[in-house]
């Protein structure tokens, strides 16, 4: 019998891209100015029963940098327990993170805010509920994320020496690669 995942990300394949602003210094700006404001340009999370739309132009720009730390803080493996807090104002959380023998993650949420019905915040918060996660499963949905980002940055003329953080993340899709083979 096959679990049910509690975690998922879909990626929507944006096919419209904005061009390069020679003024962008880091990553996060560079998200905003390349992709657009709309569905096209959306990552749909599923947390246990829900589903939550992240745009890569808005939450995903506003958590890039968290979302670099807390790959970071799993793959090293140094501490089994962390907090990552996701600092978008329409997707704001605590996620706790309790690292498990056998490969799993807990992680348990306190939701702030996020984009979504009144109905699905009232339910998130109010639940609360814990996860468990494979572990490589999870950090493999995130590199797929980066994967994608870099991928479009590049394409549009972006350079890794151009944009603060952007080297950081090529380094950590690497990282990965290698600890798979």
């Amino acid at each position: 019998m096959k679990s049910e995942k509690l975690f998922e990300l879909f990626i929507s394949n944006p096919t419209e891209l904005n061009p390069i602003d020679a003024e962008d210094q880091t990553v996060n700006e560079a998200l905003q100015t390349i992709y657009t404001y709309n569905r096209n340009s959306s990552v749909y999370m599923k947390w246990d029963k829900y589903i939550l739309e992240l745009n890569l132009a808005a939450q995903i720009a506003d958590i890039y940098w968290d979302i670099l730390n807390m790959l970071t803080a799993i793959m090293d493996g140094r501490v089994n327990e962390f907090d990552v807090y996701w600092g978008s104002n329409s997707f704001m959380a605590k996620w706790h993170f309790v690292e498990e023998e056998n490969n799993l993650i807990i992680i348990k949420p306190d939701w702030t805010s996020i984009v979504a019905s009144s109905k699905t915040i009232h339910e998130l918060k109010k639940s609360n509920d814990s996860i468990i996660v494979e572990k490589d499963f999870f950090i493999k949905e995130w590199i797929t994320l980066l994967e994608i980002i870099e991928k479009d940055l590049l394409k549009v003329g972006y350079s890794f020496e151009k944009l603060e953080n952007f080297s950081k993340a090529n380094n950590i899709i690497k990282r990965y690669y290698r600890s798979i083979h």
